[in-house]
């Protein structure tokens, strides 16, 4: 029941909605639906139809019935709540639920009523009651158990009921897709696409702009540039023996306005060793107030304008609408959008992110991918017992793309579920930089400066004259930085110790960039390197995790500034997600 109630939610949300506007009679609809399941599952018969058919079927009927006994009592007024107080106090068993919560250890009655009367999480009632996330999951389960054993079966309905209502706000997030441009999880604004491509011809080249979207604060621009002869400009390059001078194309200057506080974030060029480019520009930045169903960007190409006209997309496809999904009661979860191509199984993965993490689309991939446990790949298990190994199309960590397309090679029309084994998350909102300024000289304090980050903390301790540093790679050993550097620079360790709060997420790596006390403008006379060490997993499977931090400086007696940008920290999720799916020619 409880998987049924986590897959087909949304879906019913959606159909008792076409019938019925106060949120708390849809919620009490769908509920109803799930108990009238429950009660008669004897009567479903696959053969005749999906269960999700089924589902659907008993909630349109109840929707109506609902909508009729609404509007013949139209005086009477609705009152929207976000929670019931109690979600047990229809129940005429309200003395028999009351007997067996108290016949539960105190600690594990407190946790079920914090759970299902309070609406917490896991995480929550650990916090509150000081207790490991670990204990409370497990009396949980164990309470759980207890309770299904001591009540009636009314009352293990009530549960699955008190189940919905923990995770209701879920159901009542919105997502909002447009397929190749991504997810909107703002209710408020939409997403802007091109609604017809902008030519730019100078005398040096002809760009076209192919594609322009804005979701969720970021705008992306995509243009192909064809060059002329006279692009071409004399360029010196470094070569096998000194330098050499080529003709190369002189690439345009593009700018983007319209957007307010606008920042360029990246041009990402890929080139063909043509005369032809493909250029995107990423740019984040808000909607304009008087935004409404267009929004109007200038392109700059050099010394020429262009006005683009993005358009609100007309419709946002449901999660149930645009294919299959998994999403978790506060971390969000992810949209699988299969195909078959070519004879090929294709599945375009977006993040859906819920709560105070970004899931990168790269899922498993990234910079940071090896990284915070053992790497294992995404694959399609078919219905034959089957694994398709998936490989990212096209994969790049900046590319700002907001879904990812997977390619699990040859296959047929069936039933495949999809495993993600976990993730790679940022924080949403990365909050203050962190600094401390540091002496090379110093290296006898003990004395542990701590980075405080979300669900983890860092530990700096003693800083160290370092040794050349090595790390195992592929069964050799070798050395971390050119053997030349070791004489020339003076080198140092700063112990650092890893902890994290959260067992399922995992900090896999903590950037941390260094300043000096030179005036802004000089090279830089110190850097900063994280050095990994090989590490063997319970499995027997070996991974690279962060070991302690290594400082390359010129001058021994200089201080350095560390700084840490939090929306550079990297989280592994250990959580796998499966989601079955159907997939046909």
């Amino acid at each position: 029941m409880e998987k049924i109630i986590e897959q087909h939610t949304g879906l019913l949300w959606t159909v008792a909605s076409q019938y019925l506007s106060v949120p708390e009679d849809v919620k009490d609809c769908v509920n109803d639906t799930f108990v009238e399941f429950f009660y008669n599952c004897e009567r479903f018969d696959s053969e005749k139809g999906s269960l999700k058919g089924y589902l659907a079927a008993i909630t349109k009927h109840l929707a109506v019935r609902r909508y009729w006994e609404n509007r013949q009592n139209e005086t009477a007024e609705y009152k929207q709540v976000d929670q019931a107080e109690d979600p047990f106090s229809y129940l005429e068993q309200q003395e028999e639920l009351n007997a067996a919560l108290k016949s539960l250890d105190p600690l594990d009655e407190k946790i079920i009523r914090l759970k299902y009367y309070g609406g917490m999480t896991a995480k929550e009632i650990a916090a509150s009651l000081g207790l490991p996330y670990e204990t409370v999951k497990k009396r949980h389960q164990r309470s759980l158990k207890k309770l299904y054993k001591a009540l009636t079966i009314g009352l293990v309905v009530a549960l699955l009921a008190a189940l919905l209502a923990a995770c209701a706000y879920v159901v009542l997030r919105y997502f909002g897709i447009v397929p190749g441009y991504g997810v909107n999880i703002d209710p408020e604004s939409a997403v802007y696409v091109l609604e017809t491509s902008e030519n730019v011809e100078t005398e040096n080249y002809d760009l076209t702009v192919t594609d322009a979207w804005w979701n969720d604060g970021v705008l992306i621009v995509d243009a192909e540039v064809r060059y002329t002869e006279d692009a071409l400009a004399p360029i010196t390059v470094p070569g096998l023996e000194g330098t050499e001078t080529m003709l190369l194309p002189t690439r345009p200057a593009l700018q983007l306005k319209g957007l307010d506080d606008m920042k360029p974030v990246d041009v990402h060029v890929r080139s063909d060793g043509t005369m032809q480019d493909s250029m995107r520009l990423i740019t984040v930045g808000f909607l304009p107030e008087q935004t409404k169903h267009e929004l109007e960007i200038t392109l700059l190409c050099d010394e020429t304008e262009r006005t683009l006209t993005l358009n609100r997309a007309e419709r946002e496809l449901t999660l149930d609408e645009a294919g299959y999904y998994s999403v978790t009661e506060e971390n969000g979860g992810l949209l699988a959008i299969p195909r078959l191509e070519n004879g090929e199984l294709i599945v375009s993965i977006y993040p859906l992110d819920v709560g105070k993490y970004r899931t990168g689309v790269g899922l498993t991939m990234g910079i940071c991918s090896e990284f915070g446990g053992p790497s294992a790949p995404v694959t399609a298990a078919a219905s034959d017992g089957t694994i398709l190994i998936g490989r990212p199309v096209r994969y790049s960590p900046f590319s700002g793309d907001a879904y990812l397309d997977w390619n699990f090679g040859p296959a047929e029309s069936g039933t495949y579920t999809l495993t993600v084994p976990y993730l790679y998350q940022t924080l949403a909102e990365p909050g203050p930089e962190w600094t401390q300024k540091i002496l090379l000289a110093d290296s006898t304090t003990d004395q542990k400066l701590q980075i405080q980050v979300p669900d983890a903390e860092v530990l700096l301790g003693k800083l160290s004259p370092a040794q050349p540093m090595e790390k195992v790679a592929s069964g050799e050993t070798i050395l971390l930085f050119p053997e030349e550097l070791y004489s020339a620079h003076s080198w140092w360790t700063l112990d650092t110790e890893w902890n994290t709060h959260d067992p399922q997420r995992v900090l896999a790596a903590v950037p941390l960039s260094i300043t000096t006390n030179e005036t802004e403008g000089d090279a830089p006379s110190a850097d900063i390197s994280l050095r990994s060490e090989q590490i063997e997993a319970e499995d027997g499977s070996c991974y690279y995790g962060p070991s302690d931090y290594v400082i390359c400086a010129i001058d021994s007696s200089q201080a350095v500034n560390l700084r840490l940008d939090p929306a550079n920290l990297c989280y592994r999720w250990n959580c796998e997600f499966q989601i079955p799916f159907e997939v046909s020619e």
